[in-house]
């Protein structure tokens, strides 16, 4: 029964993970049947321009339209495109602009209808068609013919590259394969722990057999056809709850992450090759695992003690430990350094069980040397030295999932730090700017930021002539008020006066300019002035050689917007309500792709799930252990044992290998955060330390929680009853 439930678990996570690459291609094919079909000079007076933002956290997508005629083509999920002063939202916006102000803000637009499925990504996805006047877009705006392409698939080829590696690599397939590095290891042993259940009673039962006269082919066939019908059970009742489950994944998450029930899907070639694999996997440990006993049936029915686990297996740990360290000793982000970490995070995840039943008959070995040990302490040392192998298949799965776990947690953190951009500002504000402005929307912007924050100017090109060569000049021209903000300045300045900035002293007073190649004729006005301005350098005019206290024709509207989340959502809610064409560039967070935040909700995710099958794994093999030592208590009860004293020996016993195997898991992971920190050089190890703290504490909890799972599974067990004493 426990093979079959977790071969069920098994195969649900399994296709779990084989239908992340087609929840991905499914919305990247509505992606591509919403994108919009330009063809220059067409007769169609439908233009779009699409603006990424950002509200409560969140990805906004504006889709500003204009022209949409009755006649004009409509994207998927739109029945009518709005015309200007109404808009269009998914679902989810319409939701988050009731309750939330600064969503509300940005659509001051009459709500004129909702898109549907088909023109959506996900259920929770933020996105709306504006409506706008035809002189709000830009002047090099396309007229749009269409939406969608009738050879998606070719386009969507297309966008993931043109090379093996980049096809293999999408954006699903890389979820894809971060959920097979948590499932698989911890899976594998979750499956062999549950092949294995039950262990002593087979293989006493394979042994019988080879006595009364079966060959080892004949009893191998009987325990591989026992272990393929019960996985071949589990598997089928796994096939039957995900469909279940679904149907009902659509209110799920993963961080930002959801998805449409309808794209959650697996081939059925897919599906019944993971379910061959799991099913045999089982049988090929079942058999492995019952072959000494089929092979020595007489030292399997006595019960004759297994030898000493081999030193190679303390060899291979230290091996593993020794790269670890060595590349610590590196301390670079060099091939070798970086090949020495994988190796020795690799070498330690396989070693780990292993390492265990070494260390623990060294420790127990010495007890026994001691004369006044309680017998307890006799009886729970005997029986580990006696099979120190149980000791792997008790605390193997949990042990090889906390480390993944941790080395996990110390990859995300190391990205993290790598890939999230902090802005510093030592100014106590943001620089924020307005590509195409004009004056009228300066100064309505104004009230946000202040009269003494946000200023509207143009640059212009030129070319001047000093000691026979040519030099690049560069000329900014707005309001006094404006060239204040600008430089971080104040000086008596005269309107429709050019000042000439103090470092740019090389050029002589009188020089004439002439356009710049990409330059504006407009600068033929100017000569380089004699008068000076006390300019600062500032994010806005670096390089600034002239200043003009005019007005300009047009150019580009900046404000400095006070470096506070709140402030930057207003500023952009008001800016979008304005002029929902504006492009804004500045600094401000919009959760886009696998950033640092989705890859921390992905591996975290995984983290939980190889936790949860560690833990499965080792209640599924205390409670299996406790059965298999009931029967082995029988003759000690019969000769008057308290059962007190059994139950501290088999108390002693599990919990023993529990603490030496989490700490030894605990010590892997600290030095595993140490080496990252001195190779990868993106986060100090006391960060590390700090994030792989959770890690830590759930490997003490798992000492708790194990404790607690033997001490029911030992209380529970009963007194021996008058037929289990008849069969022993």
């Amino acid at each position: 029964m426990l093979l079959g439930a977790g071969a069920a678990v098994g195969i649900v996570l399994v296709l779990g993970a084989l239908a992340v690459p087609t929840v991905v291609d499914a919305q990247d094919l509505r992606v591509i049947s919403r994108t919009p079909v330009t063809q220059p000079g067409a007769d169609q007076g439908l233009r779009v321009l699409t603006i990424d933002d950002a509200v409560a956290g969140r990805l906004l997508r504006r889709v500003n339209v204009s022209g949409a005629s009755g006649g004009a083509p409509v994207p998927p999920g739109v029945g009518q495109l709005p015309a200007a002063g109404e808009v269009v939202v998914s679902p989810a916006l319409r939701e988050l602009i009731a309750a939330n102000p600064h969503a509300r803000q940005r659509f001051p637009q009459r709500v004129v209808g909702t898109i549907g499925a088909a023109g959506l990504t996900a259920p929770d996805e933020l996105i709306a068609y504006v409506g706008v006047d035809a002189a709000r877009m830009p002047a090099d705006a396309v007229p749009v013919v269409g939406f969608g392409d009738s050879d998606a698939n070719r386009r969507l080829a297309v966008q993931r590259g043109t090379s093996d590696l980049e096809r293999l690599l999408t954006p699903g397939r890389m979820v894809a394969f971060a959920f097979a590095f948590f499932l698989l290891a911890p899976l594998a042993v979750l499956l062999s722990t549950a092949a294995g259940l039950s262990a002593s009673a087979r293989e006493q039962r394979l042994a019988a057999l080879r006595l009364l006269g079966a060959s080892a082919r004949q009893a191998q066939a009987v325990n591989a056809v026992e272990t393929g019908v019960a996985a071949t059970i589990g598997v089928a009742l796994g096939y039957a709850a995900f469909p279940l489950l679904r149907a009902i994944s659509a209110d799920w998450s993963l961080g930002r992450f959801r998805w449409y029930a309808t794209d959650v899907h697996v081939g059925a070639g897919r599906a019944a090759t993971a379910g061959a694999i799991i099913a045999v996997f089982a049988v090929i440990v079942a058999v492995a695992g019952a072959t000494p006993a089929v092979l020595r049936p007489v030292t399997t029915r006595r019960r004759t003690a297994t030898p000493a686990p081999r030193a190679w297996r303390l060899l291979a740990f230290i091996a593993s430990v020794m790269a670890l360290l060595a590349a610590m000793w590196l301390g670079d982000t060099t091939m070798p350094a970086l090949a020495l970490l994988a190796a020795g995070m690799l070498g330690v995840a396989l070693t780990l069980p292993l390492v265990l039943p070494a260390l623990l008959t060294r420790l127990w070995a010495p007890l026994l040397r001691w004369t006044a040990r309680p017998v307890w302490v006799t009886l729970a040392a005997r029986r580990v030295l006696q099979a120190p192998n149980l000791a792997s298949r008790l605390v193997g799965a949990l042990m090889v999932a906390l480390f993944i776990g941790g080395v996990g947690t110390i990859g995300t953190a190391a990205y993290q730090a790598a890939n999230t951009a902090r802005q510093v500002s030592d100014t106590g504000w943001l620089p924020q700017t307005i590509l195409t402005g004009d004056q009228a929307l300066a100064d309505k912007l104004t009230p946000v930021v202040g009269t003494d924050n946000i200023a509207y100017y143009e640059s212009l090109s030129g070319i001047a002539t000093v000691a026979g060569q040519q030099q690049q000049v560069s000329v900014v021209r707005g309001s006094c008020a404006s060239l204040a903000v600008l430089f971080d300045t104040t000086w008596t300045c005269t309107p429709g006066k050019a000042y000439r900035a103090k470092w740019s002293d090389q050029l002589p007073p009188g020089t004439t300019l002439r356009p710049a190649d990409d330059g504006d004729a407009a600068v033929t006005a100017f000569t380089i002035p004699a008068d000076t301005a006390p300019l600062n350098t500032s994010p806005f005019g670096q390089g600034t050689d002239i200043v003009v206290a005019e007005t300009p024709r047009q150019g580009t509207i900046v404000a400095k917007v006070t470096a506070d989340q709140g402030k930057l959502e207003d500023w952009y809610a008001v800016t979008a309500a304005l002029a929902p064409t504006a492009v804004v560039q500045g600094y401000r967070e919009i959760p886009t792709g696998f950033d640092a935040g989705a890859v921390i909700v992905l591996v975290t995710a995984g983290l939980l799930i190889t936790a949860a099958m560690g833990f499965i794994a080792f209640a599924m093999s205390t409670v299996d252990r406790r059965i298999a030592t009931r029967r082995a208590n029988v003759p000690l009860a019969v000769i008057g044992a308290p059962r007190r004293t059994l139950t501290a020996a088999d108390l002693t016993e599990s919990v023993s290998g529990l603490i030496l195997g989490q700490l030894i898991t605990a010590a892997a992971v600290i030095l595993t955060a140490g080496t990252a920190a001195a190779v990868l050089r993106t986060a100090s190890f006391a960060d590390l330390l700090h994030t792989i703290r959770p890690m830590l504490t759930l490997a003490a909890a798992g000492v708790v929680l194990g404790t607690l799972i033997t001490i029911l599974a030992t209380t529970s067990a009963g007194r021996p009853t008058p037929a289990l004493l008849r069969h022993e």
